[in-house]
Protein backbone atom coordinates (compact mmCIF):
# COMPACT_ATOMS: atom_id res chain seq x y z
CA UNK A 1 0.00 0.00 0.00
CA UNK A 2 1.52 3.47 -0.60
CA UNK A 3 2.35 5.33 2.35
CA UNK A 4 0.22 8.31 1.65
CA UNK A 5 -2.74 5.61 1.77
CA UNK A 6 -4.06 4.95 5.24
CA UNK A 7 -6.54 2.36 6.80
CA UNK A 8 -9.01 3.89 8.69
CA UNK A 9 -10.85 1.15 9.99
CA UNK A 10 -7.07 0.09 11.52
CA UNK A 11 -7.04 3.28 13.55
CA UNK A 12 -10.24 2.88 14.94
CA UNK A 13 -9.75 -0.47 16.22
CA UNK A 14 -6.48 0.43 17.52
CA UNK A 15 -8.28 4.05 19.04
CA UNK A 16 -11.44 1.99 20.66
CA UNK A 17 -8.96 -0.83 21.92
CA UNK A 18 -6.55 2.17 23.83
CA UNK A 19 -10.19 3.17 25.05
CA UNK A 20 -10.12 -0.27 26.57
CA UNK A 21 -6.93 0.33 28.14
CA UNK A 22 -5.56 -1.87 25.68
CA UNK A 23 -7.21 -4.98 27.02
CA UNK A 24 -8.30 -7.21 23.53
CA UNK A 25 -10.57 -9.75 25.76
CA UNK A 26 -13.11 -6.85 27.01
CA UNK A 27 -12.98 -5.15 23.73
CA UNK A 28 -13.50 -8.04 22.02
CA UNK A 29 -17.00 -8.66 24.27
CA UNK A 30 -18.22 -5.18 23.57
CA UNK A 31 -18.04 -6.01 19.81
CA UNK A 32 -19.90 -9.37 20.56
CA UNK A 33 -22.45 -7.37 22.54
CA UNK A 34 -22.77 -4.84 19.76
CA UNK A 35 -23.90 -7.70 17.67
CA UNK A 36 -26.22 -9.79 19.04
CA UNK A 37 -28.26 -11.40 17.63
CA UNK A 38 -25.47 -11.77 15.95
CA UNK A 39 -26.87 -12.34 12.51
CA UNK A 40 -26.50 -10.11 9.25
CA UNK A 41 -29.05 -9.22 6.66
CA UNK A 42 -29.54 -12.20 4.71
CA UNK A 43 -30.02 -14.09 8.26
CA UNK A 44 -26.83 -15.83 8.26
CA UNK A 45 -25.20 -15.88 11.60
CA UNK A 46 -21.97 -13.65 11.94
CA UNK A 47 -18.75 -15.62 12.87
CA UNK A 48 -18.43 -13.37 16.53
CA UNK A 49 -16.73 -16.15 18.45
CA UNK A 50 -13.77 -16.74 16.43
CA UNK A 51 -13.24 -13.42 15.20
CA UNK A 52 -13.70 -11.31 18.36
CA UNK A 53 -10.42 -12.36 20.08
CA UNK A 54 -8.54 -14.60 18.22
CA UNK A 55 -8.57 -12.49 14.90
CA UNK A 56 -8.80 -9.29 16.59
CA UNK A 57 -5.88 -10.07 18.69
CA UNK A 58 -3.83 -10.94 15.96
CA UNK A 59 -4.35 -7.73 13.92
CA UNK A 60 -4.13 -5.54 17.17
CA UNK A 61 -0.85 -7.38 17.44
CA UNK A 62 0.67 -6.32 13.85
CA UNK A 63 -1.74 -3.98 12.29
CA UNK A 64 0.83 -3.24 9.84
CA UNK A 65 0.69 -6.24 8.52
CA UNK A 66 -1.11 -5.39 4.82
CA UNK A 67 -1.66 -9.06 4.49
CA UNK A 68 -3.90 -9.44 6.90
CA UNK A 69 -7.71 -9.93 5.91
CA UNK A 70 -11.33 -9.31 7.18
CA UNK A 71 -13.95 -11.01 5.43
CA UNK A 72 -17.29 -9.30 4.45
CA UNK A 73 -19.72 -10.60 7.40
CA UNK A 74 -16.17 -9.41 9.91
CA UNK A 75 -16.72 -6.02 8.64
CA UNK A 76 -20.25 -6.09 8.84
CA UNK A 77 -19.94 -7.26 12.57
CA UNK A 78 -17.51 -4.46 12.96
CA UNK A 79 -19.96 -1.53 11.59
CA UNK A 80 -22.52 -2.76 14.27
CA UNK A 81 -20.41 -1.95 16.91
CA UNK A 82 -18.95 1.39 15.26
CA UNK A 83 -22.52 2.55 14.75
CA UNK A 84 -23.46 1.90 18.35
CA UNK A 85 -20.65 4.79 18.56
CA UNK A 86 -21.90 7.13 16.00
CA UNK A 87 -19.07 6.12 13.62
CA UNK A 88 -20.68 3.71 11.06
CA UNK A 89 -18.33 2.33 8.63
CA UNK A 90 -21.23 3.00 6.24
CA UNK A 91 -20.20 6.91 6.53
CA UNK A 92 -16.74 6.67 6.70
CA UNK A 93 -14.54 5.25 4.14
CA UNK A 94 -12.41 2.18 5.35
CA UNK A 95 -9.05 3.98 3.62
CA UNK A 96 -8.34 7.66 3.40
CA UNK A 97 -5.26 9.24 1.67
CA UNK A 98 -3.22 11.74 4.02
CA UNK A 99 -2.42 14.43 2.75
CA UNK A 100 1.58 15.15 2.72
CA UNK A 101 3.82 18.66 2.99
CA UNK A 102 4.11 17.69 -0.54
CA UNK A 103 0.28 18.22 -1.19
CA UNK A 104 0.54 21.50 0.46
CA UNK A 105 3.11 22.20 -2.03
CA UNK A 106 0.62 21.47 -4.95
CA UNK A 107 -2.36 23.62 -2.61
CA UNK A 108 -0.40 26.97 -3.57
CA UNK A 109 -1.12 29.01 -6.96
CA UNK A 110 2.70 28.59 -8.22
CA UNK A 111 5.70 26.57 -7.38
CA UNK A 112 9.26 27.17 -8.57
CA UNK A 113 11.62 24.40 -8.46
CA UNK A 114 15.60 25.52 -8.09
CA UNK A 115 17.41 23.43 -9.91
CA UNK A 116 21.50 23.98 -9.77
CA UNK A 117 24.07 24.52 -12.33
CA UNK A 118 27.70 24.85 -13.02
CA UNK A 119 29.76 25.19 -16.21
CA UNK A 120 31.42 22.10 -17.36
CA UNK A 121 34.84 22.85 -19.17
CA UNK A 122 35.19 19.46 -20.67
CA UNK A 123 32.19 20.00 -22.16
CA UNK A 124 32.32 23.76 -22.29
CA UNK A 125 28.55 24.18 -21.52
CA UNK A 126 26.29 24.08 -18.11
CA UNK A 127 25.54 20.83 -16.51
CA UNK A 128 22.57 19.37 -13.84
CA UNK A 129 23.32 17.05 -11.90
CA UNK A 130 21.25 13.70 -12.69
CA UNK A 131 20.79 12.80 -9.48
CA UNK A 132 18.82 16.39 -8.97
CA UNK A 133 17.16 16.05 -12.47
CA UNK A 134 15.69 12.27 -11.39
CA UNK A 135 14.67 14.02 -8.11
CA UNK A 136 12.55 16.55 -9.60
CA UNK A 137 11.28 14.36 -12.03
CA UNK A 138 10.27 12.37 -9.72
CA UNK A 139 7.96 14.96 -8.11
CA UNK A 140 6.96 16.13 -11.16
CA UNK A 141 5.59 12.76 -12.31
CA UNK A 142 3.73 12.33 -9.30
CA UNK A 143 0.92 14.61 -10.37
CA UNK A 144 -0.04 16.35 -7.42
CA UNK A 145 1.32 19.67 -9.02
CA UNK A 146 -1.41 19.34 -12.03
CA UNK A 147 -3.25 22.15 -11.44
CA UNK A 148 -0.12 24.46 -10.04
CA UNK A 149 1.44 26.64 -12.04
CA UNK A 150 5.20 25.47 -12.12
CA UNK A 151 8.56 27.00 -13.15
CA UNK A 152 12.03 25.64 -13.43
CA UNK A 153 14.88 28.46 -12.48
CA UNK A 154 18.51 27.32 -13.17
CA UNK A 155 20.54 28.55 -10.51
CA UNK A 156 24.09 28.97 -12.23
CA UNK A 157 26.99 28.53 -9.36
CA UNK A 158 29.51 31.30 -9.03
CA UNK A 159 31.50 29.64 -6.36
CA UNK A 160 32.17 32.83 -3.70
CA UNK A 161 31.74 35.62 -5.86
CA UNK A 162 28.76 36.82 -4.37
CA UNK A 163 28.73 39.86 -6.39
CA UNK A 164 28.14 37.40 -9.23
CA UNK A 165 25.17 35.46 -7.41
CA UNK A 166 23.32 38.42 -6.06
CA UNK A 167 23.12 39.69 -9.62
CA UNK A 168 21.58 36.68 -11.23
CA UNK A 169 17.95 36.44 -12.85
CA UNK A 170 16.75 34.24 -10.34
CA UNK A 171 16.86 36.43 -7.19
CA UNK A 172 13.08 37.79 -7.69
CA UNK A 173 12.03 34.57 -7.14
CA UNK A 174 12.31 35.44 -3.72
CA UNK A 175 10.24 38.31 -4.03
CA UNK A 176 7.16 36.92 -5.35
CA UNK A 177 4.44 36.98 -2.39
CA UNK A 178 2.60 33.88 -3.88
CA UNK A 179 5.30 32.17 -5.01
CA UNK A 180 6.66 28.90 -3.38
CA UNK A 181 10.07 27.51 -3.32
CA UNK A 182 11.52 23.85 -3.60
CA UNK A 183 14.92 24.28 -3.79
CA UNK A 184 17.65 20.62 -4.62
CA UNK A 185 21.10 20.72 -3.40
CA UNK A 186 22.78 21.54 -0.15
CA UNK A 187 23.75 25.28 -0.09
CA UNK A 188 27.26 24.60 -1.20
CA UNK A 189 25.66 23.20 -4.88
CA UNK A 190 22.95 25.66 -4.82
CA UNK A 191 22.88 29.49 -4.09
CA UNK A 192 18.99 29.16 -3.62
CA UNK A 193 19.08 26.60 -0.96
CA UNK A 194 21.57 28.93 0.89
CA UNK A 195 18.85 31.65 0.16
CA UNK A 196 15.79 29.33 1.00
CA UNK A 197 17.35 28.35 4.18
CA UNK A 198 18.04 31.75 5.59
CA UNK A 199 15.06 33.51 4.71
CA UNK A 200 13.48 30.09 6.83
CA UNK A 201 15.72 30.68 9.82
CA UNK A 202 15.87 34.56 9.88
CA UNK A 203 20.05 34.40 9.09
CA UNK A 204 22.10 36.02 6.58
CA UNK A 205 23.36 34.24 3.69
CA UNK A 206 26.38 33.82 2.44
CA UNK A 207 28.27 34.90 5.82
CA UNK A 208 29.42 32.62 9.05
CA UNK A 209 27.11 31.58 11.34
CA UNK A 210 26.87 33.48 14.85
CA UNK A 211 29.53 31.20 17.11
CA UNK A 212 27.05 31.40 20.25
CA UNK A 213 24.85 29.38 21.93
CA UNK A 214 22.17 31.71 22.10
CA UNK A 215 22.18 31.49 18.49
CA UNK A 216 21.96 28.04 17.71
CA UNK A 217 20.47 27.32 14.74
CA UNK A 218 18.68 23.45 14.00
CA UNK A 219 20.86 22.32 11.47
CA UNK A 220 24.66 23.10 10.44
CA UNK A 221 26.81 21.08 7.80
CA UNK A 222 30.02 19.82 7.86
CA UNK A 223 32.10 19.90 4.37
CA UNK A 224 35.64 19.54 4.63
CA UNK A 225 37.05 20.20 1.25
CA UNK A 226 36.72 24.02 0.22
CA UNK A 227 37.38 22.95 -3.56
CA UNK A 228 36.22 19.42 -3.44
CA UNK A 229 33.01 18.95 -0.96
CA UNK A 230 32.19 23.13 -1.16
CA UNK A 231 33.07 23.88 -4.53
CA UNK A 232 34.91 26.84 -3.68
CA UNK A 233 32.09 28.07 -1.22
CA UNK A 234 33.92 30.35 1.23
CA UNK A 235 30.83 31.07 3.27
CA UNK A 236 27.32 30.19 4.48
CA UNK A 237 25.42 30.65 7.39
CA UNK A 238 24.67 26.97 7.93
CA UNK A 239 28.59 25.57 7.78
CA UNK A 240 30.74 24.63 10.58
CA UNK A 241 34.07 24.20 10.83
CA UNK A 242 35.61 21.19 12.91
CA UNK A 243 37.51 23.21 15.44
CA UNK A 244 34.00 25.69 16.11
CA UNK A 245 31.77 22.77 17.29
CA UNK A 246 33.53 23.49 20.83
CA UNK A 247 32.04 27.11 20.41
CA UNK A 248 28.94 26.10 19.63
CA UNK A 249 28.15 22.62 21.44
CA UNK A 250 29.73 21.52 25.37
CA UNK A 251 32.21 19.10 25.22
CA UNK A 252 29.88 16.90 27.43
CA UNK A 253 27.05 17.21 24.87
CA UNK A 254 25.95 14.40 22.54
CA UNK A 255 27.19 16.12 19.71
CA UNK A 256 30.98 16.90 20.22
CA UNK A 257 31.31 12.96 21.37
CA UNK A 258 29.62 11.63 18.69
CA UNK A 259 31.87 14.04 15.91
CA UNK A 260 33.43 10.86 14.14
CA UNK A 261 35.84 11.35 11.32
CA UNK A 262 33.93 11.27 8.20
CA UNK A 263 33.25 12.13 4.57
CA UNK A 264 30.73 15.28 5.40
CA UNK A 265 28.22 15.35 8.12
CA UNK A 266 25.45 17.12 9.17
CA UNK A 267 24.27 18.35 12.85
CA UNK A 268 20.29 18.13 13.53
CA UNK A 269 19.30 19.51 16.82
CA UNK A 270 22.08 17.75 19.09
CA UNK A 271 22.38 14.59 16.64
CA UNK A 272 25.48 14.23 14.76
CA UNK A 273 25.18 12.43 10.93
CA UNK A 274 27.77 11.34 9.90
CA UNK A 275 27.59 10.49 6.10
CA UNK A 276 30.37 8.79 3.57
CA UNK A 277 30.47 8.80 -0.13
CA UNK A 278 29.88 4.92 -0.04
CA UNK A 279 28.06 3.24 2.53
CA UNK A 280 25.70 5.23 4.88
CA UNK A 281 24.71 8.42 4.11
CA UNK A 282 22.03 11.43 4.76
CA UNK A 283 19.49 13.78 3.36
CA UNK A 284 17.82 16.41 4.93
CA UNK A 285 13.99 17.99 3.82
CA UNK A 286 13.41 21.26 5.04
CA UNK A 287 10.03 23.29 5.06
CA UNK A 288 8.19 26.33 5.87
CA UNK A 289 4.70 28.12 5.43
CA UNK A 290 5.75 31.72 4.69
CA UNK A 291 2.63 33.13 3.99
CA UNK A 292 -1.24 31.37 3.67
CA UNK A 293 -0.20 30.77 -0.05
CA UNK A 294 3.60 30.60 0.29
CA UNK A 295 5.66 27.69 1.61
CA UNK A 296 9.75 27.72 1.12
CA UNK A 297 11.46 24.28 0.91
CA UNK A 298 14.72 22.32 0.35
CA UNK A 299 15.66 19.16 -0.70
CA UNK A 300 19.34 18.44 0.45
CA UNK A 301 21.86 15.59 0.52
CA UNK A 302 25.01 15.40 1.72
CA UNK A 303 25.83 13.64 -1.65
CA UNK A 304 23.86 13.76 -4.70
CA UNK A 305 22.05 10.60 -4.40
CA UNK A 306 20.89 11.79 -1.48
CA UNK A 307 18.96 14.19 -2.93
CA UNK A 308 17.27 11.89 -4.78
CA UNK A 309 16.69 9.70 -1.77
CA UNK A 310 15.29 12.87 0.20
CA UNK A 311 12.78 13.63 -3.19
CA UNK A 312 11.50 10.11 -3.19
CA UNK A 313 10.63 9.82 0.49
CA UNK A 314 8.53 13.05 -0.26
CA UNK A 315 7.22 11.76 -3.05
CA UNK A 316 6.11 8.54 -1.13
CA UNK A 317 4.71 10.37 1.81
CA UNK A 318 7.00 8.61 4.01
CA UNK A 319 7.39 11.93 6.17
CA UNK A 320 4.89 11.94 8.83
CA UNK A 321 4.42 15.06 10.15
CA UNK A 322 2.94 18.03 8.41
CA UNK A 323 3.25 21.97 8.20
CA UNK A 324 0.66 24.02 10.73
CA UNK A 325 -1.65 26.53 9.34
CA UNK A 326 -0.07 30.06 8.88
CA UNK A 327 -0.17 31.83 11.97
CA UNK A 328 0.57 35.61 11.37
CA UNK A 329 1.15 36.05 15.52
CA UNK A 330 3.87 33.98 15.29
CA UNK A 331 7.37 35.79 14.90
CA UNK A 332 8.90 33.05 12.77
CA UNK A 333 6.86 29.96 11.46
CA UNK A 334 7.09 26.13 12.51
CA UNK A 335 9.89 24.07 10.63
CA UNK A 336 9.72 21.03 9.11
CA UNK A 337 12.79 19.16 9.24
CA UNK A 338 13.20 15.78 7.61
CA UNK A 339 15.90 13.35 7.85
CA UNK A 340 16.41 10.50 5.46
CA UNK A 341 19.00 7.94 6.01
CA UNK A 342 20.26 5.78 3.00
CA UNK A 343 23.14 3.66 1.81
CA UNK A 344 24.90 4.00 -1.47
CA UNK A 345 26.97 1.47 -2.62
CA UNK A 346 29.86 1.39 -6.00
CA UNK A 347 29.48 -0.13 -9.29
CA UNK A 348 31.53 -0.47 -11.93
CA UNK A 349 31.86 2.36 -14.80
CA UNK A 350 28.95 1.64 -17.70
CA UNK A 351 30.71 3.60 -20.72
CA UNK A 352 30.86 7.37 -20.83
CA UNK A 353 28.39 7.40 -17.62
CA UNK A 354 31.18 8.69 -15.22
CA UNK A 355 28.58 8.24 -12.25
CA UNK A 356 29.36 4.98 -10.37
CA UNK A 357 27.33 5.41 -7.20
CA UNK A 358 23.81 3.74 -6.90
CA UNK A 359 21.23 3.38 -4.23
CA UNK A 360 21.46 -0.49 -2.71
CA UNK A 361 18.78 -0.15 0.32
CA UNK A 362 15.48 1.63 -0.10
CA UNK A 363 15.39 4.86 1.98
CA UNK A 364 14.64 5.46 5.86
CA UNK A 365 13.13 8.49 7.62
CA UNK A 366 15.01 8.15 10.62
CA UNK A 367 14.25 11.72 12.41
CA UNK A 368 11.14 14.26 11.63
CA UNK A 369 10.46 17.15 14.29
CA UNK A 370 8.69 20.18 14.09
CA UNK A 371 11.03 22.85 15.01
CA UNK A 372 9.22 26.29 16.75
CA UNK A 373 11.60 29.79 17.99
CA UNK A 374 10.66 30.48 21.48
CA UNK A 375 10.30 33.51 23.14
CA UNK A 376 13.84 33.41 24.18
CA UNK A 377 14.45 33.28 20.24
CA UNK A 378 15.85 29.71 20.51
CA UNK A 379 14.88 26.75 17.85
CA UNK A 380 13.42 23.79 19.47
CA UNK A 381 12.15 20.29 18.29
CA UNK A 382 8.13 20.76 19.46
CA UNK A 383 6.73 17.84 17.92
CA UNK A 384 8.80 14.88 16.85
CA UNK A 385 8.92 11.31 15.14
CA UNK A 386 11.99 9.20 15.73
CA UNK A 387 12.74 5.88 14.32
CA UNK A 388 15.42 4.11 15.60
Amino acid sequence: MANDIVFRLGEMLLKEWKAFDSRTQPFAEAIASANKPGRDQRGKKLPIDRFTYRKLRRFLRHPDNEKFQFSISELRALDRYFTLQQKSLCDKTIFYRRKSVLHSLAECDEVTFAVATRYLAAVRTETVSRWDLRALELLLNKGVFKNTKTEVVDIFHHGSDYDGINKEHWNHIFDEPRSSIISFGSPFACHATEKTLADIFGVAPYTPPVMDQSNLLPLYFLWPGLKKDRQNVKASGFLIERKNISKLFDKESAVAQDISPCDRGMIVGDTWYASNRIGQSYGIFIAQRRSRSCIYAAIIGTFAPNTYAVAESLAEGKIALKLPSYDGRLSAQPVLIAVVKTTTKERPRNGANRETRAISTPSEVCDTALWKRGKSGAWEADERVTVS
